[in-house]
C-alpha cells in the first residue's frame, strides 16, 4: 500500500503517536495535551494521535491524512512496553515501505524520566515516610515477556529510589502474578500504596481495577494516580523521535 503525497510545498515534519485505543473521552483529552507537549518540546510542524483499535482515527486513516500534508512522518508507538500492540504498529508501518514514513522501533520502556513520574505519583499519595509503605505496582499484563521483565525492573528501581518497605509487581490480566496473588503477600501489612502503571484514565482504570481491588486487606490503603500526561513523558518521546530523525537524515 502506498499513500499519495500532494504536489507543491508542504510542511516538513509530523509526529504521529499511536495509542492502543479507548472509547473513554478522558483518553482523548490526555492525548491531545500530550501532543501539545511533544510539539512544544520537539519543535515539530504538527503532532497528532491515532488508535490501533477500538477508536478513530485508525493508524491507516491518520497516515493517509498526514501524507497529504507533511513531507516526513515519524510514527511513535505510544506503549509502555514492546508487547503485541507495539509489534503490530511497527510491522504495519514497515510494511508500507514508503519513503517519508518512518517508525520508532522502541516503546517508552524503562526510562529514568518515567521512574521519576511514578515516584512523584507515589509520593503525592502518601502521608508518611515511604519506608512505612508496601507498594503494589499494577501493570496491564501481556503474553510477551518484555512487559513482565520491564515491570519487575521498575519495581526494583522504585524500591531503591523511593525507599519503600517493599514493592510487589503484578498484572491485571494475561500473566502472573495476578493482583489477588500479590495482595495475598500483603495481607499482614499495615500500610499499602497501590500504583496503577497505566498511561491513561481509561476503562481499565475506571472499571477493571476498582473491581479487582474491591476486597482489600484491613490496612491503611493509599492510591497513587496513573501515569497520565507529563512533560517528562513527552521528553522521552522527543528523544526517541530525534534519534530516528538523525539516522534517517544522515542515512
Amino acid at each position: 500500500m502506498q499513500y499519495e503525497q500532494k504536489s507543491g510545498k508542504i510542511p516538513s515534519s509530523c509526529v504521529v503517536l499511536v495509542d492502543r485505543g479507548s472509547k473513554a473521552v478522558e483518553v482523548r483529552h490526555e492525548l491531545e495535551l500530550l501532543c501539545e507537549y511533544v510539539k512544544e518540546l520537539g519543535g515539530y510542524t504538527s503532532v497528532e494521535f491515532c488508535f490501533l483499535e477500538v477508536a478513530k482515527p485508525s493508524l491507516k486513516e491518520k497516515l493517509k491524512e498526514c501524507t497529504e500534508k507533511y513531507k516526513y512522518i515519524y510514527v511513535f508507538p505510544y506503549f509502555l512496553h514492546k508487547g503485541l500492540k507495539y509489534s503490530m504498529t511497527v510491522s504495519f508501518v514497515k510494511s508500507l515501505c514508503q519513503k517519508g514514513i518512518y517508525v520508532v522501533e522502541d516503546a517508552l520502556g524503562v526510562d529514568e524520566k518515567l521512574i521519576e513520574v511514578v515516584l512523584d505519583r507515589a509520593l503525592s499519595a502518601i502521608s508518611d515516610k515511604p519506608q512505612s509503605y508496601s507498594v503494589l505496582l499494577i501493570g496491564h499484563g501481556s503474553s510477551y515477556e518484555a512487559e513482565k521483565r520491564d515491570l519487575n525492573r521498575i519495581a526494583n528501581l522504585l524500591k531503591e529510589k523511593g525507599n519503600f518497605k517493599s514493592v510487589y509487581a503484578c498484572f491485571l490480566e494475561l500473566c502472573e502474578p495476578t493482583i489477588q496473588q500479590a495482595l495475598s503477600q500483603l495481607k499482614n501489612e499495615r500500610r499499602i500504596l497501590i500504583i496503577p502503571y497505566f498511561l491513561h484514565y481509561g476503562i481499565h482504570m475506571q472499571l477493571d481495577l476498582p473491581r479487582e481491588l474491591s476486597n482489600l486487606p484491613n490496612a491503611e490503603i493509599r492510591f497513587a494516580k496513573h501515569l497520565g500526561v507529563d512533560k517528562r513523558i513527552a521528553q522521552i518521546i522527543v528523544e526517541k523521535v530525534e534519534a530516528l530523525r538523525r539516522v534517517t537524515y544522515f542515512g
